[in-house]
């Protein structure tokens, strides 16, 4: 079984947001122009992945995107998870939060 070692991951972590507990991110890049964002807040964990960045490393990447967006990639695969529509609403509500700290 092949391991990699990931060389390009930088992790930080975002505290005093009102309303929030700390947050973590981890930021991978995977090969220039591909990438992924993971995110924890609270016992709770969110990805993203990016293969079109164009020159952009992820963190500039991430920097430069919208939050909205953002939220919306790290959410995207969780609805179908989500049998309930207004909890489903209110983790989009929290995650867009998230993305703009």
């Amino acid at each position: 079984m092949p391991i990699e070692q990931q060389q390009a991951v930088r992790v930080i972590r975002i505290t005093g947001v009102d309303g929030l507990d700390p947050v973590t991110a981890v930021f991978i890049d995977l090969e220039p122009g591909k990438g992924k964002l993971m995110v924890e807040c609270f016992g709770c964990a969110w990805s993203a992945y990016w293969n079109a960045m164009g020159a952009r490393n992820v963190v500039q990447f991430v920097t430069a995107s919208d939050p909205d967006y953002l939220a919306n990639s790290l959410v995207r695969g969780m609805n179908q998870f989500v049998s309930n529509k207004r909890a489903g609403t209110a983790m989009e509500r929290y995650v867009q939060r998230i993305a703009a700290a």
